[in-house]
């Protein structure tokens, strides 16, 4: 496995993780239950109810284990970061429970409770799960948005978007219930000039990193499109998206 960076047109090659011999656990079967992160030379990875960091040469910093029971939760397969700072939604089976974002440390993997949801929306009969957040500054504070997909057997879907501020422990804004379609998507949301831009599963939506306004919603009803995994990318002309279902590009 190797590892590189983009300079305008060129692709540079930086280091390569060894696999094989003893074996890195996960690293066959990167995709659908993994994500990673790269981070001033460390590779930090998801695989099911696992997080990894790896050094440069493949060797592993430090593991963390999600298990029933934990107080860390059950773990998933989302993670992001901000500078130094993994963020890591971890779930649970407990109903009586709260999911919860995790910040690790990624260097050391020293662990603290960021946010809590609860489990259950009791009020709506749902339960939810928590996406990887996208942070940045606000006023010099740290603040982390992300989604909570509720599922319903009655009512369906819902997707809420949170801004949380993590420096002071507070909510900064939320909207309820903002895909029309209820059910999101597994995409990280992106933060780009003071805007979000999120991914619902047939919506794209752009909203003020800072008060949470809707700007704009562009719909993909007429084309069967999904949006599920890793399709979003922010460039300086503007955002590509891909399709899941017909890989069309917009």
């Amino acid at each position: 496995m190797g590892i590189f960076n983009f300079e305008e047109e060129r692709i540079n090659y930086l280091t390569q993780l060894t696999i094989g011999g003893k074996g890195i656990p996960g690293l066959h079967d990167f995709g659908y239950e993994s994500s990673e992160v790269f981070f001033d030379g460390v590779l930090a990875y998801t695989r099911r109810n696992s997080l990894y960091a790896l050094g440069k040469n493949g060797e592993i910093i430090w593991k963390s284990e999600f298990t029933d029971g934990s107080k860390d939760g059950i773990g998933g397969q989302s993670l992001s970061n901000f500078k130094s700072l993994l963020f890591y939604p971890s779930g649970t089976k407990d109903i009586e429970s709260d999911i919860q974002l995790l910040g690790i440390d990624i260097k050391t993997g020293s662990k603290r409770v960021l946010v809590k949801e609860p489990a259950i929306d009791s009020k709506n009969n749902m339960t939810s799960r928590m996406g990887a957040p996208v942070g940045y500054l606000f006023q010099n504070d740290t603040i982390v948005t992300f989604q909570v997909r509720k599922y319903g057997s009655l009512d369906g879907y819902r997707t809420d978007l949170v801004a949380w501020n993590i420096t002071k422990n507070k909510q900064l804004w939320r909207v309820d219930s903002l895909d029309r379609k209820g059910n999101g998507s597994f995409n990280t949301p992106i933060y780009e000039n003071e805007k979000i831009y999120y991914a619902g599963i047939n919506n794209i939506y752009w909203l003020d990193a800072f008060t949470g306004e809707l700007i704009w919603r562009q719909g993909f009803d007429n084309f069967n499109y999904q949006i599920i995994h890793h399709s979003l990318l922010s460039l300086d002309y503007g955002l590509i998206v891909k399709s899941h279902d017909n890989e069309r590009h917009f």
